[in-house]
Parts: structure tokens; C-alpha cells; sequence
């Protein structure tokens, strides 16, 4: 169980995968919504091409689930109005007593 300040709700969007010549494919007309509540989003990094400012930036954050949660790798998870894809599979971590076990996912978005 997270600590009470992980007062956050993310929704979870996920997709079915088609396989179309050997690759997956998702369409993301109409994801199925789930929410998950009693989460935590924290910044992880944010890296931008100086090249080219304007372009792309790279944003990418730690979501810290409740022990269940059911998120999946290739699904997004929508929080305070910003959408990012799960990058890599998420993972249970148990805590020694429990009091801390959580699914620890990282978070990717791009923008610009």
C-alpha cells in the first residue's frame, strides 16, 4: 500500500493490438478507459534537441500504482491532462512488510 500523500487518479487507456504482416498494431480511436486510484506521478527527466528548440522534447515521469494495478506495457496512462505511453513493462515491487509495495511504471511523452 502507497503512503496516503499518492492521492493522485491516472486513467489507464489501453487498446486491442491487431497483427498486420508480422507487426502490432493498436488503434487509438477508442481505448478502453480504467481509472486507478491512490496514485503518485513524479518528474523524471525532460531532455530537448538544441538543435532546434521549437521541435521535440522528450518528458518523461515515475508513475507509483497501488500493488494490482492492472497497467500493461503499450498502454497510456492520462493524468492532469497530459497523456503518456508506458515505456517498458511495468513493475510489482513488494516491500518487505507490504506497507510500501507498489507498480512502479515509467512514463513517456513527447511534445513540440
Amino acid at each position: 500500500m502507497l503512503p496516503g500523500w499518492c492521492n493522485q487518479t491516472v486513467t489507464v487507456l489501453r487498446c486491442p493490438e491487431t497483427t498486420a504482416y508480422g507487426r502490432v498494431e493498436r488503434s487509438w480511436a477508442n481505448p478502453t478507459r480504467t481509472d486507478v486510484v491512490g496514485c503518485s506521478v513524479q518528474p523524471a527527466a525532460s531532455v530537448t534537441d538544441w538543435g532546434d528548440p521549437a521541435r521535440v522534447r522528450e518528458i518523461d515521469a515515475v508513475l507509483y500504482a497501488p500493488p494490482g494495478a492492472d497497467i500493461r506495457e503499450g498502454d497510456r496512462i492520462s493524468v492532469d491532462g497530459r497523456t503518456y505511453e508506458v515505456d517498458g513493462a511495468p513493475m510489482a515491487w513488494a516491500s518487505p512488510t507490504g506497507a510500501v509495495s507498489h507498480v512502479y511504471c515509467n512514463l513517456k511523452a513527447w511534445s513540440g
